[in-house]
């Protein structure tokens, strides 16, 4: 089970916030989802807490989007099921949150 929700085009943030499961299957939705809230040109806060599993491609995804957007898209509130699938994809300093403490306590043991 998954969820995507973002705010109605009258809304002013551009929050996006996962629910569920995040694989292959809906990586195509997760780029799309992505996407449109860079090309809104508004900072696109994506919330990760009720995320409770995300494989390579997704986590690849957020990397993406994060490296080529840094001032579009801030991620927050990561599950342990998502920093434990970025602990494992390496991609730890890939990924920028609003409060990086989950991050550095996660990735603490890496050089």
């Amino acid at each position: 089970m998954y969820g995507i929700e973002t705010p109605q085009r009258s809304e002013k943030s551009g929050g996006v916030y996962l629910m569920g499961e995040f694989d292959l299957s809906r990586l195509n939705e997760l780029k799309s989802i992505l996407g449109d809230a860079v090309a809104a040109r508004e900072e696109a806060i994506v919330d990760l807490s009720e995320v409770t599993f995300m494989d390579l491609g997704c986590v690849r995804e957020l990397a993406f989007y994060c490296r080529i957007h840094p001032d579009g898209i801030t991620l927050i509130k990561p599950s342990w099921q998502v920093l434990a699938s970025i602990k494992a994809c390496g991609l730890g300093n890939w990924l920028r949150f609003a409060d990086d403490e989950p991050r550095k306590q996660a990735f603490s043991n890496i050089a």
